[in-house]
């Protein structure tokens, strides 16, 4: 005779085992937005000067007693360069019922759920403005009574004195090489920069790492450890870091851009930080947004410069 008993099959319920965590594990670093220096605007156009030094003349040879003149080449004026403010925005909420069950890594009760997405805001907001701080984006002028959203423009548009084009036929091939890095250091040299830091995509990054070919180093006898990556490279700038920038992308969204930056000369103005806001209460749910306002200054573009155009 069989002995009765209970179990999960004769139960006919099938008991979840679901672990109490959430992972995420896309990634979130803000390498320029980390790197810039940082100060505060007070409107929504960030207005500052340029000025350059005259031509060099080797022929400079004044005559003994006689008069100087001034001439209207002898003065060269400022340059007044702008910059508008932009207002990236993420908004979330979370319904009551959601908040009350209990989530996973979440919790349950006391805006858990609301907290929760509000971290994660927080996060892609970040992005977004590491994002448009790289692009080639051009300024758009805030006009509210127009519905027009402003925008700022990016390092990529604001460099213009210093571009190697990929395409050009003195390379041979669009494919990113050791004398397109160097041509560009040396141009951001003669234009008066020491541009130290090198922002680089993935397919940048990795084609950097070819040029001295496979470097190995071991780290005993047993060759355990492999190491295949470039993190600095000696130029006619002197050392430059190279840095690994996801968010680097050019204006088609392809990863085929390289910047060589002077990050003295580069900075971001904030008229408003990151900061959460209450929408209110909709139905049975609490309706929020995150936003900042922020623009772009650019000192001395000529200072910098960028490869384009890579295969």
């Amino acid at each position: 005779m069989a002995t009765a008993y209970i179990n999960q099959e004769r139960f006919g319920v099938e008991f979840e085992d679901r672990i109490n965590k959430l992972v995420n594990v896309d990634p979130d670093e803000t390498v320029f937005t980390s790197m810039v220096q940082k100060s505060e605007a007070s409107r929504n156009r960030v207005d500052w000067q340029t000025h350059v030094l005259d031509a060099s003349n080797k022929d400079n040879a004044g005559v003994d007693g006689a008069d100087v003149t001034n001439v209207t080449a002898d003065y060269t004026a400022p340059t007044s360069l702008f910059n508008y403010t932009q207002i990236p925005q993420r908004p979330f909420g979370a319904s009551f019922s959601y908040d009350a069950i209990n989530k996973p890594g979440m919790g349950s009760g006391n805006k858990s759920g609301f907290d929760n997405e509000k971290v994660r805001k927080s996060k892609v907001l970040k992005k977004d403005m590491e994002a448009m701080m790289l692009s080639s984006n051009d300024r758009v002028q805030p006009l509210p009574e127009t519905t027009q959203a402003g925008k700022l423009r990016g390092v990529q548009q604001w460099i213009t004195t210093n571009v190697i084009d990929a395409r050009s036929p003195k390379y041979g091939s669009p494919v990113f090489s050791s004398k397109m890095f160097f041509d560009l250091a040396q141009q951001c040299v003669d234009a008066g920069g020491m541009p130290e830091t090198v922002f680089a995509n993935s397919k940048a990054r990795m084609r950097i790492n070819e040029f001295v070919g496979p470097p190995t180093r071991d780290i005993d006898s047993l060759g355990r450890k492999i190491m295949h990556m470039v993190d600095i490279i000696q130029s006619i700038a002197g050392p430059q870091q190279i840095v690994f920038a996801r968010e680097l992308k050019d204006s088609a969204g392809l990863q085929t851009v390289l910047l060589m930056l002077e990050m003295k000369y580069w900075e971001q103005r904030w008229l408003r930080a990151p900061q959460s806001y209450i929408k209110g209460l909709a139905g049975s749910r609490t309706d929020a947004w995150i936003e900042s306002e922020i623009t772009l200054v650019a000192w001395a573009e000529k200072t910098s410069g960028k490869n384009t155009n890579m295969s």
